[in-house]
C-alpha cells in the first residue's frame, strides 16, 4: 500500500510533533517553518527559516524586534511572510505584558524587571515609571511619570512624591528604560535617584530601588549598592538593631532611618542570577 506524499510531508510531520509533544519540543527552525509554510511550499519554508536564522545569527530577540522592511530584506521573504513573523513577535510581547500585569506583589528586583521589560525594552524613546507599594509590597499603582526622547526624559520628583501621598503608599520603585541599549546608570540617573529618595524620606516614604531596563541587560541601584536601606534585625532587647542587618534586603519598618544614597568606585562584576530582595 502506497502512502500519500501529502501525509508524509515535512509539514505534516511537524504538525504531528506539535500535536503529540507540544510546541516546546520544536526547535527554532521548526517553529519558523510552521509560521512561514504556505500550501505545498514546505521545503521552501524550511530553507527560508534556516536562512532567516542565519541572517540574524540565531538571535530571536533581534528578529522579533525588527520592523517589516528589515524582515523583507531576507531573500525569499515576501510581505505576507514578514507580516506573520511580525505578528507572532507582537503577540508574544502582548502575552508577556498580560502575564506581568497579573503581578500583585513585588518581592525581588527580578519581579520588577519581569513586570516592565516587555513594555519598555523595545521603545525607541525613554519613559520613566513609578510603582507605588504598600508596606507589604503590594502594588497599589503603576504610573508613567514622563516620556521623553532617545537620550533622556524630564522627571519631576515632586509629582512622584505627591502621587505617593495621594495613594497613601509607603514605598516606591522607580523604573526607566535606556533606548541606547546600555543599562549602565548615568550621572543624571544617580542624581535623580538621590533627589527622589531624599524628597520621599521627608514623608517617611522609602525608595526601594531604581531599575534601568535596556536591550543589553538591566541595572538595579539596590543590587549595585547605590541605594542602601538596611533591614532591621531584632536585638536581645527586642528592639531593631541595624548592626545585625543583612545586606540587600528591605523589609519594613527600618531602624528609624531613611534610605541613603551611597556613591563609590564600583568594580565591574557579574550580576547574572542575582536578584536583590525587597523582603527580609
Amino acid at each position: 500500500m502506497r502512502t500519500s506524499p501529502q501525509l508524509t510531508s515535512p509539514m505534516k510531520q511537524l504538525l504531528d510533533k506539535l500535536t503529540s509533544r507540544g510546541s516546546a519540543s520544536l526547535d527554532d527552525t521548526e517553529l519558523l517553518t510552521l509560521l512561514l509554510g504556505e500550501g505545498g511550499e514546505q521545503a521552501a519554508a524550511r530553507r527560508l527559516a534556516e536562512r532567516l536564522l542565519e541572517y540574524y545569527d540565531g538571535a530571536l530577540a533581534r528578529l522579533g524586534r525588527d520592523p517589516l522592511p528589515r524582515l523583507r530584506m531576507v531573500e525569499g521573504m515576501g510581505q505576507r511572510r514578514a507580516a506573520r513573523i511580525a505578528a507572532a513577535a507582537e503577540l508574544g510581547r502582548r502575552i508577556l505584558q498580560a502575564q506581568a500585569a497579573e503581578t500583585t506583589t513585588l518581592v525581588t528586583s527580578d519581579d520588577v524587571i519581569r513586570l516592565f521589560r516587555p513594555e519598555l525594552e523595545q521603545l525607541d524613546h525613554e519613559e520613566c515609571w513609578a510603582v507605588y507599594l504598600s508596606s507589604s509590597n503590594r502594588i497599589i499603582e503603576r504610573q508613567r511619570i514622563s516620556q521623553g526622547g532617545v537620550q533622556g526624559t524630564v522627571v519631576d520628583h515632586r509629582l512622584i512624591v505627591k502621587r505617593a501621598l495621594e495613594l497613601l503608599a509607603t514605598q516606591l520603585i522607580l523604573v526607566h528604560n535606556h533606548p541606547s541599549g546600555s543599562a549602565e546608570a548615568s550621572e543624571p540617573d544617580r542624581m535623580l535617584t538621590a533627589r527622589i529618595a531624599q524628597a520621599a524620606a521627608l514623608f517617611d516614604i522609602r525608595l526601594l530601588d531604581h531599575i534601568i531596563i535596556a536591550r543589553e541587560g538591566d541595572f538595579s541601584f539596590l543590587r549595585e549598592g547605590l541605594i542602601s536601606s538596611p533591614a532591621p534585625a531584632v536585638s536581645r532587647s527586642g528592639r531593631p538593631d541595624c548592626s545585625e542587618t543583612p545586606p540587600h534586603e528591605i523589609p519594613a519598618p527600618l531602624c528609624g532611618t531613611t534610605p541613603r544614597i551611597i556613591y563609590f568606585n564600583r568594580r565591574k562584576r557579574s550580576t547574572v542570577g542575582y536578584s536583590s530582595s525587597y523582603w527580609s
